[in-house]
């Protein structure tokens, strides 16, 4: 190549690219981009109108922008504006075209998936795997059933659970671990609403009240073959301090927030009680399936301790997990009725069957409570 065909080369390619650069400068922003635009720079009216014009003339809609608009609409309380949330929701689910419509519908569904539950999320996925037209039906349509008022165009279940959303959002910031950027209290917020009562504290123990609640509660175990010989019969005093330096080793002091509901079971009233707190293991704020789950797994098995004296109760069912379940109980007796149960059941066993019913009560008593709960 010449030197001046090179430099003309060079020339026409610069040319070229910043002509390509114009050109992509130059291409007008999606309706969805014009109002997040806007949104950003606080003008949430004219970002509203733009998506509200937008779905009113388009027939296939970018489900972005209706997604947004009620979530914006539902976090400021713009009553104004619901039926149109609630019409651009529909159509966002029904009337979607494009890949980012896709991926939207995808969060939709586990954003759902705490209120419609395994069964019907797991069907969702499969249809939005296959692409199949009956997911977007099936969804408008669950939203459509739970409608209170169907004559009026607001379906105000629907405007209440995107604001459960925006709620949780700014109560629940423990840790960030759900679909909605929040801890696990969100998850039945959202899907159950305010709680009818919440009790709140630490699961602790009172070194004064401890020893002797041990002495009162603990059966004496048999004694060991050299204490046989010595005709030294263990006392309860001493049983007692050893059983109170294990239940110390494995108590961590965990934060706990119970959430009580009086109305969600068809029938006679009874209270759901829903448990979040401390995970012993992550440290982290979650969920939990009961009380017994504060209780670090080592101490439901002791053999594995190294203080040969546990190890003897442990033969005998009465293990630290055992004793931290009894204190945690009592703790919570006060605070409703299901609590207090728990304690009497694990009090009647060892009152009915003695000794015998100690093998394996604490697991089985961890077993019980979960399956309660759920």
């Amino acid at each position: 190549m010449k030197p001046a065909d090179f430099h003309l080369h060079i020339l026409l390619f610069a040319i070229g690219s910043l002509l390509g650069s114009e050109l992509l400068q130059a291409q007008p922003q999606t309706p969805y981009q014009q109002g997040l635009e806007l949104l950003y720079q606080g003008q949430t009216d004219q970002a509203l109108d733009i998506w509200e014009e937008y779905y009113l003339e388009s027939q296939r809609v970018d489900s972005r922008a209706g997604f947004h608009f009620i979530e914006v609409v539902t976090s400021q309380n713009i009553t104004d504006r619901y039926e149109s949330a609630t019409k651009m929701y529909y159509k966002a689910l029904s009337n979607s075209v494009g890949a980012n419509s896709r991926i939207a519908v995808r969060q939709e569904i586990e954003r759902l998936k705490p209120i419609v539950g395994e069964g019907i999320s797991r069907q969702w996925l499969e249809w939005w795997e296959d692409s199949n037209r009956e997911l977007l039906l099936d969804m408008v349509g669950y939203w459509i059933q739970l409608d209170p008022t169907p004559a009026t165009e607001v379906n105000e279940r629907l405007i209440e659970h995107w604001q459960r959303i925006a709620s949780a959002r700014q109560q629940f910031t423990r840790n960030s671990s759900t679909i909605y950027g929040t801890d696990d209290r969100a998850l039945i917020y959202v899907r159950y609403g305010e709680p009818d009562r919440i009790h709140r504290g630490i699961l602790t123990l009172q070194d004064l009240n401890v020893k002797p609640w041990l002495q009162r509660q603990i059966i004496p175990r048999e004694p060991t073959e050299e204490e046989r010989i010595f005709d030294r019969e263990p006392s309860v005093v001493n049983q007692a301090e050893i059983l109170e330096n294990a239940i110390y080793d494995f108590h961590r002091y965990p934060e706990y927030e119970v959430w009580f509901y009086d109305n969600l079971m068809d029938g006679p009233k009874r209270t759901v009680p829903y448990i979040f707190g401390t995970n012993v293991n992550t440290q982290k704020f979650q969920l939990q399936p009961s009380i017994d789950s504060f209780i670090p797994e080592r101490a439901f098995y002791p053999e594995d301790h190294r203080d040969e004296q546990i190890v003897e109760f442990a033969r005998y069912g009465i293990t630290p997990a055992l004793i931290l379940q009894m204190l945690y109980y009592e703790q919570l007796t006060m605070v409703d009725p299901f609590f207090e149960s728990r304690l009497n059941s694990i009090r009647d066993a060892l009152m009915e069957q003695g000794p015998e019913a100690l093998q394996g009560l604490d697991l089985s008593m961890k077993s019980e409570s979960i399956e309660l709960i759920n």
